[in-house]
């Protein structure tokens, strides 16, 4: 079955930052399909065009939350060991700029592991 629509695949993104760390934080995707991966080329060519500040920090966050379906390991820093749950909304609290287009570049390489091809 494709991978796009195999129910409950999912695949882990760490940014560079948080490598190496004992329990980093993991952003949780699904892999995508071809109209998918065509709305985020669209929003690739929209940032290289956009003149407004609000919509390109707009459009990476959006860029970056196709196919997101979960995260773990995000720890509120205002309530130290409390950990922040998955809501696509809040992508922009827990993640910079320059993170978000790391996300985005790490999920297009979307390559499924020999366990997830066998299962």
């Amino acid at each position: 079955m494709p991978l796009a629509l195999e129910p409950g695949l999912t695949f882990d993104v760490v940014l560079d930052s948080d490598k190496g760390k004992t329990d980093p934080p993991v952003f949780v995707y699904r892999f995508l399909s071809g109209r998918e991966w065509r709305t985020v080329a669209k929003m690739q060519d929209q940032l290289e065009g956009a003149k407004d500040a609000d919509a390109v920090v707009d459009l990476v966050y959006q860029a970056a939350a196709v196919g997101l379906v979960g995260w773990s390991g995000m720890v509120d820093p205002e309530q130290p060991g409390a950990e922040i749950p998955f809501k696509i909304g809040d992508l922009d609290m827990v993640l910079g700029m320059t993170e978000a287009q790391e996300l985005i570049l790490k999920m297009m390489k979307q390559t499924p592991t020999t366990d997830e091809k066998k299962n």
